[in-house]
Formats: structure tokens, sequence, C-alpha cells
């Protein structure tokens, strides 16, 4: 059967597509209004094994899941590593989706993962949800304490965000208008507590479906967000082939650039990656070490501190091996022991 590549440029109101043969002629092309049935019909009847690619979009998931019973692969691409297609001189969907479609010919694409399962399609994009609401609820109690601090007001050693240290402080402002408008900031603030905490519940609801949420919060330190996060962000526990590629995802790996044999530049970490994992793996080392009773990761972090003798390269090696020990467990499928090093 002949192989063909097509490639699709999502667009809201309108899609492209091209479809080319394995030496690279153009077999056909054409654009169809935006929509699941018009999108499917693009692929189902071209005659021969169709194997689709689609950059990273806000569409790209559905168009994803959309087209995998009808096509023999579908692929979504970073459209950052795709400089030819961005920085083409001529440019138009159509020659974009024929770009596309030689780029997977050549196999010369950076492939993003996008999962099949629509639960955890939906539990990711829960936690995306919960994440940007946490960030605006940061950001906005930031700006309450600086309108304090330019009305002159201290709040030092007063909890601006409780009922009583609220008061004391906005008594403080001695302009009613000034007042009014920090007034306005906390009512904001309160209005994204009660989102927050909608959002919380229905990511915990996912427990009920994904068994793995409750497995995970057996592990010192992980609570219900942490698990789900962990989940929702690495999708599946066979995606990476080794731990440090899961590192690496989780802006835990280190970068080693040279030429010509010579070091360009000190070792760093790998910056383009989640930081949501390195985030997660973070909050539950903080948690672990709190705990009063002993655990794999006080233990972890004793042994790499009297080897490193550097408390930064301690913890950066237990957060490696706090994310080892859950991808483990959800691989497996095992129950958290803590007399068991799984890493």
């Amino acid at each position: 059967m002949k192989r063909l590549y097509v490639g699709i440029v999502l667009g809201v109101k309108v899609c492209a597509w091209c479809a080319i043969d394995g030496k690279g002629l153009l077999i056909s092309c054409g654009e169809f209004q935006t929509s699941e049935q018009m999108l499917i019909d693009s692929v189902k009847d071209l005659p021969g094994e169709v194997h689709v690619l689609v950059e990273e979009c806000e569409l790209s998931g559905w168009a994803y899941r959309a087209l995998l019973p009808h096509a023999k692969t579908v692929t979504v691409c970073d459209p950052r590593r795709n400089a030819w297609v961005a920085k083409g001189q001529n440019k138009s969907d159509r020659v974009d989706a024929e770009k596309l479609a030689e780029l997977l010919r050549m196999k010369s694409y950076s492939a993003v993962y996008n999962p099949e399962d629509e639960i955890m399609a939906s539990l990711k994009k829960a936690v995306q949800q919960e994440i940007k609401i946490s960030q605006a609820l940061a950001k906005l109690k930031c700006v309450i304490l600086s309108q304090f601090r330019r009305e002159g007001v201290s709040y030092r050693g007063i909890s601006a965000f409780t009922e009583k240290g609220r008061g004391t402080l906005l008594e403080a402002v001695s302009n009613d208008r000034n007042r009014s408008l920090i007034l306005q900031n906390y009512r904001r603030v309160e209005s994204l507590k009660e989102e927050k905490a909608v959002i919380r519940k229905m990511v915990r609801s996912f427990q009920a479906d994904l068994s793995i949420l409750s497995r995970l919060m057996q592990v010192p330190g992980v609570g219900p967000v942490s698990a789900a996060r962990f989940v929702a962000f690495v999708q599946t526990p066979h995606r990476f082939s080794s731990k440090r590629k899961l590192w690496r995802y989780s802006k835990l790996g280190i970068v080693n650039r040279s030429s010509d044999g010579k070091s360009l530049g000190r070792q760093r970490l790998d910056w383009c990656a989640s930081g949501v994992l390195k985030d997660v793996s973070r909050t539950v080392f903080m948690a672990a070490l709190s705990c009063r009773e002993e655990n794999l990761f006080k233990r972890s972090y004793r042994r790499s501190l009297a080897r490193t003798e550097n408390p930064i390269h301690a913890r950066l090696n237990t957060q490696r091996k706090i994310l080892s020990v859950l991808m483990a467990l959800w691989r497996d499928g095992a129950d958290y022991n803590d007399d068991i090093d799984r890493a």
C-alpha cells in the first residue's frame, strides 16, 4: 500500500491540508471549515496508508484524538523547531501544510506528546486551570501588598490576608478612594479563592477514575495536588525510556555544551522543559523533610549531602530521586514501600 504524508495547518475557522507521496510528489491539497467531521473527511478517503503531522497549538489535542482512528499515525510536532515553516518567504496555510508533509516524510521534526485517553486530557486541562488560578491569586496578593507600600503602610509582622490583619492595614490608609481600590482587589482575592476551591475539588474527583493518584499519595510528601500535577504532565509511565529523560523534561537534567572537545561555559540545568514537574519535586522534597517520621527522601538527602557537601546539589539530587520513585511506582503498578529503593 502506498504511504501518504499529510500536513495539516489548524485554524479556528479554516484548516489547510496537503498530501504527498513517498517521493515528495504532491497528491492533493485543499482547505475546509474547522469541524471534526471535515477534519476526518480530509484524510479518511485518501488512497493509501495515511500518516499525519500537525503543529502543537490549542487545537492540536482535539485534532490528534479525532484523527487517531482514521490514520495510521498522527503526530504533533513542536512549532519552535520548524524554522523552515515559520520563517518561509512565501507563507500561506497551504504552503505551510505542504512543508509539514515534507517534514513528516523526512522525519525532520520534534514530536510533542499528546494523550490518547480523554480522561488524561481532561485531567491535564483541569490541572492547568488550577495552576493558572493559583498564579493569578499569588500575583494579585503581591499587587495588594504593593498598594499598601505606596500608601506608606507597613505590613511587617501583620498578615495582610486574614480578617484581622486586613482590617488593621485598611484603617491605616487615609485616602478613601485608595482604600476602596484595595478593597476591590481583596474582593477579587476572595473570588479567586472560591474558584481555586472548586477546581481543586474537580481535580480530586479524578481519583475515582485514576487509581494511580491514590497510590502516589502514599509517598511521603505527596498530596492530592502534587500527585495530580505529576500524572497530568507525565501522562503515561512509558513516555520516557530512562529516568534521565524524565529529569531533563522536568528541568533537572544537566546540560553540557562543548565544541571540539572544549567546554562552552559551565554545566547548568536544562531550561527548555516543564517547570511544573520541577515544582512538584521541590514541593514533595520540602514536605518529606518536614515529616516527623524517617523516610526514603530524608535518607537520600543526607547521603547526597555527605557526598557533595553542597546543600543545593543534594536537594537537586533528591528531587531527581523523588521523580524517579514516582515514575517507578506508576510503571510497576506497585504500592509505596519505604524500605525498598525502587529508583
